[in-house]
């Protein structure tokens, strides 16, 4: 059981703790449970490009030729799906690349005698070339440390790959049955 000066010291302590006051703080601190980003409400995390998503939802736009409002965001739900679906490639891609750093993680270990286990990997290099494989050695570390920090495995990988291609899927089908029933209302 507490003491009343401990609670008081725990109340006081609790005071200096109450998270992000500024704008900037609170829209950092708002990322932090992103892990993936493949459920996120999120249209666009930090390393994805609003022009590419405007590049995606243009082509269907002008592929599908949407004709009023409900038809528009029928192609709008299409672009969406298609862009989670992507960045479900990219999660898979880091969970391959992952495994492939903790196998070169493991044969690191092994090599106890050199004093710079990157020898290994760079070689005979220039020193150009070397300052770039160790830029990709540390977007790796940053990569696992995200990845292990998140773990995608396989099964979570198709079932949100099967959920998003269901959401497609059906919002492909919702958008033929509306223009085919303004195409046949049109004669009326």
């Amino acid at each position: 059981m507490t003491s009343d000066s401990q609670t008081l010291a725990n109340q006081a302590n609790a005071k200096h703790s109450t998270g992000a006051k500024t704008a900037a703080g609170k829209l950092a601190v708002s990322q932090n449970a992103i892990r993936h980003g493949l459920l996120s409400n999120k249209l666009f995390l930090a390393n994805e490009s609003t022009a590419d998503y405007t590049d995606l939802l243009d082509g269907l736009m002008e592929s599908c030729k949407p004709v009023g409002h409900l038809e528009s965001l029928l192609v709008e739900k299409i672009a969406v799906s298609f862009w989670r679906q992507r960045r479900l490639v990219s999660a898979e891609s880091a969970a391959i690349t992952f495994e492939a750093l903790q196998e070169a993680m493991r044969m690191q270990q092994q090599i106890k005698d050199v004093d710079d286990p990157l020898h290994y990997l760079l070689g005979d290099i220039t020193e150009a070339e070397k300052m770039q494989k160790k830029g990709q050695l540390a977007e790796l570390g940053k990569m696992a440390q995200a990845r292990s920090s998140a773990p995608i495995n396989n099964d979570l990988l198709i079932r949100y790959s099967t959920g998003l291609d269901n959401e497609l899927f059906k919002a492909i089908a919702a958008l033929r049955a509306e223009q085919e029933f303004r195409i046949k209302n049109a004669g009326d």
